[in-house]
């Protein structure tokens, strides 16, 4: 039902204050997602591009073991199949639109060390899959709104990166230089609503359903913006890149049992 400013404001004030302890369980997810974006930084600054694609998409197998560890979901063989045809089908798809620019810078990076990068993609995997996961158990686990629940998400999230911010000599100089919002012109306050909605339906994906099909649902609009640029913007579409979005349909179809026996090796 709609309801008024009013109303909206004292159900999130007493949501909030009333359950200080369901408040502080964001805290977790909250702290793990700044830290992956970090995590994931290092990883880009000394990995190059193919590599942190590959190694990204392993979220998307450690959210399916830490759902079935934290959340006991039962997963049959061949939705694990479908999940590792789904890694290698994003995978191929972003090292595919990844190749052109490799091989123009070179394909080095500054201040490369692999052991370094590695790790931090690594760690970034299992921080987002754990994140994810337990962010869907605390969804499920209470009748608070999604609404309510991505506002203490959020309000967590900018108190650990104001303290990432001001806790870094060469941040806090920009900030002294530039101000809090330097640089932020129409583009990126668009991004920012963007983001800020997908948050939203992303919420509500994994309220509703949970983060193996949000992963699903990712991959599937990454090969669709990739088909999109092919079909559009004259995007070159190397037989990687068709191998991939052809392998990112077929893991979909199996992960839902609607192939025919023939395809899904019955």
């Amino acid at each position: 039902r709609r309801v008024g400013i009013t109303e909206a404001s004292s159900y999130l004030y007493s949501t909030t204050f009333s359950q200080p302890a369901e408040v502080l369980k964001l805290l977790v997810p909250s702290a793990l997602y700044v830290l992956q974006n970090n995590l994931v930084l290092i990883a880009a600054d000394n990995l190059e591009g193919p590599i942190v694609a590959v190694l990204s998409q392993l979220k998307i197998m450690t959210t399916a073991v830490f759902s079935v560890v934290i959340l006991r979901k039962s997963l049959g063989i061949k939705q694990w199949a479908a999940l590792f045809a789904l890694i290698t089908g994003v995978a191929s798809v972003q090292i595919s639109t990844m190749m052109d620019s490799t091989s123009e810078t070179g394909g080095r990076v500054q201040g490369e060390d692999v052991v370094i990068g590695g790790l931090a993609a690594l760690a970034a995997a299992c921080t987002s899959g754990f994140a994810g996961v337990y962010f869907e158990m605390v969804l499920k686990g209470s009748d608070t709104s999604v609404w309510v629940r991505n506002i203490h998400l959020a309000s967590f999230g900018v108190l650990v990166s104001l303290f990432g911010v001001y806790s870094q000599p060469g941040d806090m100089a920009l900030v002294k230089a530039n101000g809090f919002f330097g640089g932020y012109d129409a583009v990126v306050w668009g991004l920012v609503c963007v983001q800020a909605m997908g948050g939203l339906l992303v919420a509500a994906v994994v309220k509703f359903t949970d983060n193996i099909l949000k992963a699903f649902a990712t991959s599937a609009s990454l090969v669709g913006v990739s088909v999109i640029s092919v079909l559009f913007f004259d995007f070159p579409a190397p037989p990687l890149f068709i191998f991939g979005t052809t392998l990112v349909l077929y893991a979909m179809f199996l992960y839902g049992d609607l192939l025919p026996n023939w395809l899904n090796g019955s």
